[in-house]
């Protein structure tokens, strides 16, 4: 199958699963495209193999709050007509037409009318110059807003696959809409299904739990566990539903008890004052290091160090909550001990007591609990860490994810 993934920005370094699945796409022989509304923002590298596969749309009709506002509205006019009238070998005249007027019925007569025309249209001549059969969206937004006007207009079949702020912070007006013209909705947990099919109402059979994976030929178990000096980490956005506050607290917890370790936090996001401040009231200078964004591999390889790998997820005061962390995924594929919380799929990935350590979201006590008992205990780490590696595996392979993707837009379902 030829898959063309609308996404809104490509390269991510907090959406590496979009590349995972792309190359395995690819490794399998299937064509593997992208488009995306954003130019990389982030220091994502996709790589000569996935630059090569990937385009910008360029009218801004998608994720409009980013515009680069290339064309004002009279030249977006100029362009339309002209896009209309022109020769085209990949997009008849009555596509086009269609498209025009979905774009017109959807967002009403005016210049984002027309933007979204020439976005659409921009998909499909993508599309047929590379034989793609499948429009796939990762996260519901307005990609799959984009994606709706092209199935609408040229019958194009569609997936989207719905993760974390998607389902529960900022669940769009339309979803239903658009899950009604999918083939499928996907969505990387049994927790966010019940919630997409029980308080979205959508169909049961539309939600398909496809979950993320990761290479595991790419992620080397730690071969000897770096118990002493004992180090935590932790890695993700800096934003509020990671818990990090919640960690730093419990940093000062196991201070306070006279427990030694070194603790490094990596990655960045909009909490990162609030967590320096945070640091320096509770006295964690000298032992928690707020470490920056590092590049896919060598977060990797730093992690390696690490005598635990905290990720103590929260709800936010917005509603969003975490799904299925990947870098969760990736520690346990290192073979590293991992402390995380009951929320959300986390306990699909987790087993408390078998492959990690879990406690309840918010309780600064009961994890500094959890990682003094791994301090205090080498054996308990070491189960804890080689079972996670067989756990990983068995379970998070990013062949599975594809396994699941395929079957997912192979079966149409057009729950009406």
């Amino acid at each position: 199958m030829n898959v063309l993934y609308l996404v809104k920005q490509f390269p991510s370094l907090s959406q590496t699963f979009v590349a995972g699945e792309l190359r395995e796409l690819a490794r399998r022989g299937g064509g593997a495209w992208v488009m995306a509304a954003l130019d990389p923002a982030d220091g994502g590298e996709a790589g000569d193999d996935l630059a090569a596969r990937t385009a910008y749309l360029e009218h801004d009709y998608a994720y409009a709050y980013a515009a680069r506002g290339r064309y004002d509205d009279d030249a977006i006019e100029r362009r339309a007509a002209e896009a209309l009238d022109s020769e085209d070998r990949l997009v008849t005249r009555g596509e086009r037409a269609r498209l025009r007027d979905e774009a017109a019925g959807y967002e009403g007569e005016g210049p984002r009318a027309r933007r979204a025309f020439l976005e659409a249209l921009a998909v499909v001549r993508f599309a047929r110059a590379r034989e793609v059969q499948h429009l796939h969206c990762d996260f519901a937004e307005d990609n799959v807003r984009l994606a709706y006007l092209v199935h609408r207009a040229v019958g194009m079949p569609f997936t989207f696959k719905m993760r974390a702020y998607d389902v529960f912070a900022e669940p769009q007006a339309d979803l239903r809409l658009w899950a009604a013209a999918a083939e499928r909705v996907l969505t990387i947990s049994e927790y966010n299904r019940r919630h997409l099919v029980e308080t979205l109402g959508l169909p049961e059979e539309k939600v398909v739990v496809v979950r993320d994976g990761i290479r595991l030929d790419a992620i080397s178990p730690v071969s000897e566990y770096r118990h002493r000096p004992f180090r935590i980490a932790s890695a993700g956005r800096l934003v509020e539903k990671k818990g990090l506050a919640v960690l730093l607290d419990a940093c000062a917890r196991l201070a306070a008890r006279g427990v030694p370790f070194e603790a490094a936090v990596y990655g960045d996001g909009p909490e990162r004052e609030a967590l320096a401040a945070q640091a320096a009231r509770l006295g964690l200078e000298g032992r928690l290091t707020l470490a920056g964004s590092r590049p896919q591999a060598e977060l990797l390889e730093q992690l390696r160090a690490a005598s635990v790998f905290v990720l103590p997820c929260v709800r936010a005061r917005n509603g969003d909550r975490d799904g299925t962390p990947n870098v969760l995924m990736e520690a346990m594929a290192l073979a590293l001990p991992v402390v995380s919380t009951r929320l959300s799929g986390i306990p699909e990935l987790v087993a408390d007591g078998e492959d990690g350590l879990l406690v309840e979201p918010g309780d600064a006590g009961a994890l500094a609990d959890a990682i003094e008992r791994l301090h205090a205990d080498r054996v308990l780490g070491e189960g804890l860490r080689l079972r996670a590696r067989r756990t990983a595996e068995a379970r998070f392979g990013i062949e599975r994810t594809v396994d699941g993707f395929l079957a997912a837009a192979a079966v149409p379902v057009h729950a009406r």
